[in-house]
Order: structure tokens, then sequence, then C-alpha cells
């Protein structure tokens, strides 16, 4: 919330005439244009969860059965436009997970899949 005050001094009649406003100031809502969408993949295998929203400023929060995620090591968190993409260079089984992107008020989820690579369905 933002609070202004203005002070006006009329010299003639030593008049202060003083006044006091509030703003609240809401960012503009977020709606997801593309939600994200369940992925299978190999193990080892790059894999890109990617998601696109209507406003190319807002920050999201990635996140991996409700843990927030870092950019780091083989997780890189990427933002262009409205697209918004996290990358996994190199799949292991345990990232086989529900991956959910927050951005202010809205969420999306898809599930990851990762197959082992002697899987006989790959």
């Amino acid at each position: 919330m933002l609070h202004a005050t203005t002070e006006e001094k009329q010299d003639a009649f030593n008049f202060v005439f003083l006044s006091s406003y509030s703003y609240l100031l809401t960012a503009p809502p977020v709606e997801f244009i593309t939600e994200l969408k369940p992925v299978t993949t190999t193990e080892k295998h790059k894999v890109e969860l990617t998601c696109e929203i209507s406003d190319e400023t807002a920050e999201v929060v990635w996140l991996k059965n409700m843990t927030p995620i870092k950019s780091e090591g083989r997780f890189k968190i990427t933002s262009r436009g409205q697209k918004r993409t996290l990358v996994i260079s190199s799949a292991e089984l345990d990232d086989e997970s529900d991956y959910t992107v927050e951005v202010r008020d809205k969420t999306s989820t898809a599930k990851l899949t990762v197959e082992g690579k002697n899987n006989p369905c790959t």
C-alpha cells in the first residue's frame, strides 16, 4: 500500500492545508495461455516443462511435489517473453514427480514420468 501526504501553505492566512490519500497498488491478473502438459522421457535425456503466461514481466516459482526448485545443477529455469521453462538437463528416475508452476494466484501442474534406459517399452 502506498501512502502519500501533501502540505500546502498560504502565507497571507497562515493556513496549512494537509491532505492524506492512499492507493492500493495491485498487479494485473495473470492467466495461463498454455498450461503445463504431462511429459514422459527416458533416463539421462533432457526434459523441458513449458507454459506460457499473459504477463511477460511476471515471475514464476517452479515446484516439485510442492517444494521450490532452484535454477542450479541439472535444473535450469528460463523466462523468455511469455514462455516459462524448467529444463532438466539429464533426467533421473528420482525426477519422476508432479511439477507445478505458480504465478501470483494461479498454478499449473503436470506429471513427469521418467522411464529407465533398460525399459523394454522405450
